[in-house]
């Protein structure tokens, strides 16, 4: 994953946690209070691998307080007590599920982001963190593109007023229900890079291709899916099981790419429409071709796989159209 940020310090791996600070707003947050003994308890919390994001003072403050975290306790501690008028603060948090059958908080960082939190190395980098709305934590993870837009952090005055980012323009597919957002008129790259993300765990199928859908259960494939229909596909939005013989198409075309340079998203911006592909077909079809083809290099592989696609694109490729909407 591909993150430049302005003033912001990051660490990625499997999981993707990343701290966005800001030095330039008064410390506004009040919601962190202590209780009527004067004390804060600090519960800890489950940051994992989910595309979240938190401004909110009791949040961060939970994060910090696990060891995990990187976060000195007692700059903590200290942060807490001289932002709240805290008499004491305290961490209830266990990093073992249940372990005393008490009950007890569960609480954890995922292992790939330990220490995410580290350059935290005073008080007052944790107090400024904590308490100032305009610092932000990112959870996420590297498995996957974080959603569109996550990363555009409304602004919050000295007045405690909320600035919130005046989009001009968004992207519109049929039948997906995300709508990637832009301050101006997005570049063909913008528009790429957007399309990725929201077709990324996206399948496109043809009406005329039978869907094996459980009228019951509604599901395909022992998972469950929300189906949209557009005039001339279905989407299927959802993880996915490819094990059966149901032939779909994909907007990741890393396999028809001639580098890893190349756009994943096949796009034309004059007549706005992207091609997404059949993997799935295109593997089949190599595969009849017999035993010869088991024993084929990858890129005789490849070479061949180019030819069925130039010789039959309608068979491989499906156009699917967008918009590029002013708001």
């Amino acid at each position: 994953m591909r993150n430049i940020r302005k003033s912001v310090f990051e660490t990625n791996s499997s999981s993707s946690h990343s701290i966005h600070i800001d030095n330039e707003t008064a410390l506004l947050d009040t919601s962190l209070l202590p209780n009527e003994d004067g004390s804060v308890v600090l519960t800890g919390k489950e940051f994992g691998w989910d595309w979240l994001r938190f401004n909110d003072a009791i949040t961060k403050a939970n994060y910090c307080a696990i060891p995990a975290s990187g976060v000195s306790s007692e700059h903590l501690k200290q942060a807490i007590i001289e932002q709240t008028g805290a008499k004491t603060v305290t961490y209830e948090g266990k990093e073992d599920y249940d372990v005393n059958g008490d009950g007890s908080f569960y609480s954890y960082i995922d292992h790939d982001s330990h220490g995410v939190a580290s350059e935290l190395n005073d008080v007052e980098k944790v107090k400024n963190f904590i308490f100032n709305p305009n610092c932000w934590l990112v959870t996420g993870n590297d498995n996957s593109s974080h959603p569109n837009n996550l990363f555009d952090f409304p602004k919050t005055g000295s007045d405690g007023q909320v600035n919130e980012i005046e989009y001009r323009y968004q992207i519109e597919v049929e039948g997906i229900k995300e709508y990637p957002k832009f301050k101006s008129r997005p570049k063909k790259s913008e528009v790429e890079d957007a399309i990725e993300r929201m077709t990324e765990s996206v399948k496109f199928y043809s009406l005329a291709e039978i869907v094996r859908i459980d009228p019951v259960y509604e599901v395909i494939y022992e998972r469950r899916f929300n189906v949209f229909r557009a005039d001339s596909y279905q989407v299927l939005e959802g993880s996915f099981w490819s094990g059966g013989s149901e032939e779909y198409f994909e907007a990741d075309a890393y396999q028809f790419r001639n580098s890893y340079s190349d756009p994943t998203i096949n796009l034309n911006m004059r007549d706005k429409f992207f091609y997404v592909y059949s993997q799935n077909r295109l593997s089949n079809d190599v595969r009849n071709l017999g035993d010869s083809a088991s024993h084929m290099e990858w890129k005789e592989r490849q070479a061949i796989q180019e030819k069925l696609i130039k010789e039959n694109p309608s068979r491989y490729s499906m156009k699917i159209p967008f918009k590029i909407v002013k708001i």
